[in-house]
């Protein structure tokens, strides 16, 4: 078993990417279950970011081009995309689902987005064993860390941020 994490995420590419790969993201999760190297998948999309977690027993070159295919509106997708396997893949979840990885880090979010792509995994039937425990493992750290840090006791989220600074006085703001 491999986890493959195939991505398109705002610091990496832009939100022009992002929302280029939006789109697709409705059935994607079946759409590369037509692979047989492909056991599961699942599929994470917010405003700043379309991740693909897969499991796979295939080479992420496989994985990557059956993720680019099933983008791709008939032919393959030719944008932008960040590969991560195993480790790496697994430390991006846990970061992601923690608030680590995000526009205002510690919001918390990101971990709801991520418990509503799982679900919506389990319901379309694309949710291996594999990206089930895992993604259930990130969770359960996300609220650790949440719990142990103070991270998420600032209440900051995206649009907390964007609400603070509709408040200001921009008039009287000096900014470079």
């Amino acid at each position: 078993m491999t986890l493959h994490l195939i991505s398109v995420h705002h610091a990496e590419h832009g939100l022009a990417a992002v929302e280029a790969v939006t789109p697709s993201v409705s059935g994607l999760g079946r759409r590369l279950l037509a692979d047989q190297a492909v056991r599961g998948a699942v599929v994470l999309a917010t405003c700043n970011r379309v991740e693909v977690y897969v499991d796979a027993d295939a080479p992420a070159d496989h994985v990557t081009d059956t993720v680019r295919a099933a983008i791709g509106d008939g032919e393959a997708h030719t944008g932008p995309l960040a590969v991560r396997e195993d480790a790496a893949a697994l430390r991006h979840l846990f970061d992601v689902g923690a608030g680590l990885d995000s526009m205002v880090v510690g919001e918390r979010e990101i971990a709801g987005q991520l418990r509503r792509a799982l679900k919506a995994a389990h319901r379309d039937g694309t949710a291996s064993g594999l990206l089930t425990e895992t993604i259930e493992q990130a969770l359960r750290t996300s609220r650790k860390v949440a719990h142990l840090t103070r991270l998420a006791t600032t209440g900051r989220s995206v649009v907390a941020v964007g609400l603070d600074m509709v408040a200001r006085d921009w008039a009287a703001t000096r900014a470079l």
